[in-house]
């Protein structure tokens, strides 16, 4: 309904010109690129549905690429012979492709057959299934599903970005699903809102931004916002895999950043690699994981959740994993694991929630909830508790520092984390508002993050009598008699029914307002067996049908299974019942 709601908008606006034409393909016009040369500005080309084997260049134009039907049934493939669409001539926003699946060669070809290729243009892409294509071009091996450089600003909403990858045995491979840089400012921001980007990969010699990269002059010129960020990976096999879901030095508000990986020798960030001055808020950065494997080089492994020297705000950091595995103890070189939660050497980390993250390592293992290297960052209203550590060879299960830095700690709670809340410098509870208690979280669900009205993280419930506001990312989340000036964090009304099962269950949700989704089924090691729902959804009730099958469409066997909803800010989770 949104996709013809939008379609119907869209042509209202392009019609509204008297000298609009609308050129349909196959009928007069047998290919899309025939269409294309032959419109004029304003134009619509209006594609009926069917798979159309060619590479489609604008040449300048801006018209209105749009599908008839939809992105499933209306497909552009661009084969092994280049992009399936390049947009090179400095087009603007008033080029619109929409409602099309966008595809092409996924192995090596001496030329990199992305999904959309933009050069020094700002086109506006929505609505779009953008799926298999592959970078691997041996000098740019960058952006598999799209690829937008030099001063290009394009607005991307509302698609679905799967499936890409960005290659190469000889250089570095960043950005899988997208690419954008800009090494000069923009004439007006590039947007990334509301997309799917789901399993795509970038692996190299370095690897940077599985789902995402990107790198702009300044953090306003891009805005990665309400985007479903999942499943994705970076690799490397000599220098470092950075950021396994995003790798970006703008501003990245209401994502879910979720099970992504950075793999490889030298890792960081397997959620979130965030430089600055970009700043990252409000995002659910959940289960990623940054690996690091034995090397005769050095071997690191920094930032399970986010490896960060931006502003971190309000983001709740939960679940993720910093590992590394030596085999051979004989090699002399730098071995380390920083970081379960957040490798954090920026200036602000405010307001978040980092809480069960955990490291592994053999040797210098370090801060399982957040480890800061140097400097004097301030930690302020941070909520860090219930962090794992598993080495014989380090320190601090909660905030760990070396090398003589010096934070500003204030109205933070550090509890209950394994060895100690603090390492490498003085235990700060009891002073400037710092605590170490328990939050009291709502409910039996331990990955519900939102507080209970009594919790000493609420506002006026400080046990030391401070007035420091919320602590932590999320607000209170319990029913109960109301707190003047405390607000209750919205409910999904999640349930699941008929629950036991023996054929299916139907999964039910409420939202507030339009947010990107992530809904999963898990078995009970936690690994996801079943993938129902993700990207943005409308407000509203909504629904999703599990038939007791994995993602391979096979019957899984009878037991108890979890299922799991992920908003920006929230996580819900409720046990269900397989019985054949």
């Amino acid at each position: 309904m949104k996709f013809r709601a939008f379609i119907f908008v869209l042509f209202s606006f392009l019609f509204s010109s008297a000298h609009a034409d609308v050129l349909t393909v196959p009928i007069p016009y047998p290919t899309i690129q025939s269409a294309v040369v032959a419109a004029a500005a304003g134009d619509t080309v209006l594609v009926d549905s069917g798979t159309y084997q060619e590479n489609v260049v604008f040449q300048g134009r801006e018209i209105a690429l749009l599908s008839l039907h939809d992105a499933a049934s209306t497909t552009i493939n661009g084969g092994t012979a280049g992009p399936a669409i390049l947009v090179s001539a400095g087009e603007g926003r008033g080029l619109v492709i929409m409602g099309f699946t966008i595809t092409g060669g996924e192995s090596w070809s001496p030329i990199s057959n992305r999904g959309i290729e933009i050069i020094g243009s700002s086109p506006t892409i929505l609505n779009n299934i953008i799926e298999q294509n592959y970078s691997g071009h041996i000098a740019t091996p960058y952006g598999g599903g799209i690829c937008a450089i030099e001063g290009s600003s394009p607005w991307i909403e509302g698609n679905v970005i799967r499936s890409n990858r960005s290659q190469s045995d000889t250089h570095n491979a960043w950005g899988g699903g997208i690419y954008l840089r800009s090494d000069i400012g923009l004439p007006f921001p590039a947007g990334i809102k509301g997309n799917q980007i789901e399993s795509n990969e970038s692996s190299g010699v370095s690897g940077a931004g599985g789902g995402i990269y990107v790198s702009v002059a300044d953090a306003s010129d891009c805005l990665i916002n309400e985007n479903d960020i999942s499943f994705n990976s970076t690799g490397s096999f000599v220098e470092a895999a950075e950021g396994g879901g995003l790798w970006a030095n703008c501003l990245v508000e209401d994502n879910i950043i979720y099970q992504n990986t950075a793999d490889g020798i030298s890792t960081s960030g397997g959620g979130l690699t965030l430089l600055a001055p970009g700043t990252a808020s409000n995002n659910t950065i959940q289960g990623n994981r940054c690996h690091a494997d034995d090397s005769i080089f050095d071997t690191h492994s920094y930032g399970g959740g986010v490896w960060s020297d931006g502003k971190l705000v309000l983001n709740l950091i939960v679940e993720n994993i910093a590992e590394h595995f030596i085999w051979e103890s004989g090699w002399e070189r730098d071995v380390s694991c920083l970081g379960g939660g957040v490798y954090f050497q920026g200036d602000t980390l405010r307001s978040n929630t980092i809480a069960g993250n955990s490291l592994s390592g053999e040797y210098d293992v370090y801060g399982a909830g957040v480890f800061y290297p140097s400097g004097t960052p301030a930690i302020i209203q941070c909520l860090v508790c219930n962090n794992t550590f598993e080495s014989s060879n380090g320190l601090g299960g909660g905030i760990a520092t070396m090398w003589g830095s010096a934070p500003v700690v204030s109205c933070n709670d550090v509890w209950n984390n394994d060895q100690s809340n603090y390492s490498g410098f003085s235990d700060p509870t009891g002073t400037d508002g710092n605590i170490s208690v328990n939050p009291v979280f709502c409910g039996h669900d331990p990955q519900d993050y939102t507080i209970a009205e009594i919790s000493p993280c609420a506002p006026g419930n400080h046990p030391d009598g401070d007035d420091c506001g919320y602590i932590g990312a999320r607000g209170i989340g319990c029913s109960g008699a109301s707190v003047p000036g405390v607000e209750i964090h919205p409910q999904l009304n999640f349930t699941v029914f008929p629950n036991p099962t023996q054929d299916g269950s139907r999964l039910g949700f409420s939202l507030s307002k339009s947010v990107p989704v992530r809904l999963t089924i898990h078995d009970v090691s936690g690994r996801v067996v079943r993938r129902l729902m993700g990207g943005l959804q409308d407000a509203g009730y909504r629904e999703a049908v599990w038939d007791g099958k994995s993602d391979k469409g096979e019957p899984l066997p009878p037991g108890v299974y979890l299922a799991r909803i992920v908003i920006p800010g929230m996580i819900q989770s409720e046990k269900v019942i397989l019985a054949r």
